[in-house]
């Protein structure tokens, strides 16, 4: 994956994230991408990319693994 911070023509930053193929198997094969932010100067902040197949098998596989608490969906 490739990450990058860059500045949007209206001042704003943008959080740029190229995501490959492999990483799209990965994810598919229950491997989701965790990216720490700090990497980018952004502290405090990490980010989890999922796949499943509906919203539904998202949350759920995310319910399961301890993630994200039932009542915060």
């Amino acid at each position: 994956m490739i990450k990058s911070l860059m500045n949007g023509k209206n001042g704003a930053k943008i959080v740029m994230l190229g995501i490959s193929e492999e990483n799209v198997k990965r994810m598919k094969a229950g491997d989701p991408m965790y990216l720490h932010l700090d990497e980018l100067g952004i502290e405090g902040i990490d980010v989890l990319i999922h796949y499943g197949t509906t919203e539904e098998a998202i949350i759920t596989d995310l319910q399961d693994k301890g993630l994200i608490p039932d009542d915060k969906v």
